[in-house]
């Protein structure tokens, strides 16, 4: 009954007329932004981002939102007809839609993408008006030593997300952390690596850093000579507009319900994770997908499974990173860490208790993100035709246009030169780094984190609490013995099924977090430990005899 008296709150706040307006504004931009290849789902956040500095925190977050989803969804639209996906979320959407689209069936395969989109987004939805508050109550037992735990944890997994280039990935979220660093100290408010610069003494603000970082870098790269500049914004590829086929492709989705409820919920489960993200999610999803199906050759010439799963997935991602950061304050992804920044704007504070205590602002986000998804299937036919018209733009002329509104928002944040130089100075520093292969999320993470992790950890210390509370505190040992095993999981994933040790990751992973979470207070909890420690067991105790079994 709560739940309905929450949301019954928020409607009036979020159901006005001038909120739905903003918001399928939002998801229309989002469409679009996502349907062009290079440009991103975060650079298209980051410039709407300015607009919503003088709207009320739920139509600002209403807004980007609206942004989010539609550039989710809108990445399947380059992907599907010209093989160029238009977000890294939709890499895996590629495989099987161009296939289709080359096929003569580009409706059938836009529709399916839609739907699948739809219909993930709808799940998520409801999985984070439930999962959300209750994971809310699980963060009220945290301590500062579990939040730095925690903080611990997703930079590893940041790190180790990074592939084949996990030392490049630590470093940039070490460089992140020192990045942080820079200003007053949190607890004595002493200046440290100022270099003897007065302003250097309020440190660097989130948002010029986020921007510099991740848009403006990438918009050097993409006018990094004049041959690149002159390019049309879409490539060379000739589009023609198709029509969906919305109803013969909703049929078609809905009799794979298990494909697309599996999808969605794995997608959920990788946005809970801190830093993981849609780009991760939706090539999970189809290697899943390719895995279950009873005809798995299909896949890469027009399965439609495999344009359902990645497409389900990524959207999906989106509620599972908007559920940390409802119900524990610290992001799932680069776009949740804007919405981060935009609720510190307007004075509000992401925390454990932020649901309680702000229920009108928090269950506005989980309607503006179910509202969202209702908008983005309305309005992706429109944005189809005029995805071939901006994709004829050249790209020096939308970057300038870009980085003009990206500084205008910066300058309008707090009125001083000093966010400029600010994001003049990591632009470069972002187009060095890209240039050297350091992949750019490690480092805006570290910059979003280090301040939460200081804080903490600080706070651990003024307790009185030795370095042994890591091993006595059960959530914090959990999150410690998560980063750990995250560290070493590209070797895993890399090695699996060559490497004999890779069989018994699994199990030693199951058996080894069975001990904080015995440790944790309550029956069900000891209960689920107990499960856990003799699953892994028996798991080990099988792959043991297994060999022998052979022989």
């Amino acid at each position: 009954m709560e739940l309905f008296g929450n949301i019954a709150l928020a409607a009036p706040e979020l159901f006005t007329l001038t909120t739905m307006a903003l918001m399928m504004l939002g998801t229309l931009v989002g469409l679009l932004a996502g349907a062009i290849p290079g440009f991103t789902i975060a650079m298209a956040v980051v410039l709407v981002l300015p607009f919503t500095f003088a709207m009320s925190p739920v139509q600002g977050l209403a807004t980007m939102i609206a942004v989010y989803v539609g550039g989710l969804s809108g990445g399947l639209m380059s992907g599907i007809l010209t093989g160029i996906p238009g977000t890294p979320s939709s890499v895996a959407t590629t495989f099987d839609g161009y296939p289709m689209a080359k096929s003569g069936r580009p409706g059938l395969a836009l529709g399916i993408g839609v739907w699948s989109s739809f219909f993930g987004g709808i799940i998520a939805s409801i999985v984070l008006m439930l999962i959300a508050p209750q994971l809310a109550q699980i963060g009220l037992e945290f301590q500062p030593v579990d939040f730095f735990a925690l903080v611990i944890f997703a930079l590893t997994v940041t790190a180790s997300l990074a592939g084949d280039q996990m030392l490049k990935g630590l470093i940039g979220g070490l460089l992140g952390l020192l990045i942080a660093t820079i200003g007053s100290d949190v607890v004595f408010g002493l200046p440290r690596f100022t270099f003897g610069i007065d302003q250097a003494t309020r440190g660097f603000a989130f948002l010029p850093v986020l921007v510099g970082l991740f848009a403006f870098s990438r918009l050097l790269n993409d006018v990094r000579d004049p041959s690149s500049a002159g390019q049309k914004l879409g490539g060379d590829a000739q589009t023609t507009v198709v029509h969906i086929d919305y109803i013969h492709s909703a049929k078609v989705v809905l009799k794979r319900y298990v494909n697309v409820i599996r999808s969605s919920l794995l997608g959920v489960f990788v946005g809970v994770l801190p830093a993981a993200g849609s780009t991760i999610s939706n090539i999970l999803a189809y290697d899943q997908a390719k895995k279950s199906s009873k005809e798995p050759e299909e896949f890469g010439k027009g399965a439609v499974d495999g344009i359902i799963a990645p497409e389900a997935a990524n959207n999906a991602t989106a509620g599972g990173a908007l559920i940390v950061m409802m119900a524990l304050g610290l992001p799932g992804d680069i776009m949740t860490a804007i919405m981060l920044g935009a609720l510190l704007v307007h004075d509000v504070i992401p925390s454990p208790s932020f649901i309680s205590d702000e229920p009108t602002i928090a269950y506005s986000i989980f309607l503006a993100f179910f509202v969202a998804n209702f908008m983005m299937l309305g309005l992706q036919s429109l944005t189809l035709r005029g995805f071939v018209l901006v994709t004829k733009v050249k790209m020096y002329m939308l970057t300038a246009v870009i980085l003009f509104y990206c500084a205008l928002g910066i300058f309008a944040l707090n009125n001083i030169g000093y966010d400029m130089w600010t994001l003049f100075i990591f632009g470069v520093l972002g187009f060095i780094m890209r240039a050297l292969g350091f992949p750019i999320v490690p480092i805006v993470l570290g910059v979003v984190l280090g301040q939460i992790a200081e804080t903490r950890l600080s706070q651990v210390f003024a307790r009185g609490d030795g370095l042994d509370i890591f091993l006595t505190r059960p959530w914090a040992l959990f999150f410690i013995l998560l980063s750990v095993f995250s560290i070493a999981f590209p070797s895993y994933q890399k090695l699996r099924g060559i490497a004999d040790w890779t069989r018994y990751f699994v199990p030693l992973l199951m058996i080894v977090l069975a001990l904080p979470v015995f440790m944790m207070p309550g029956i069900i909890r000891p209960i689920i430990a107990v499960v856990m420690a003799l699953t892994g067991i028996v798991q080990i105790f099988m792959i043991v005899r297994a060999p022998k079994a052979a022989g």
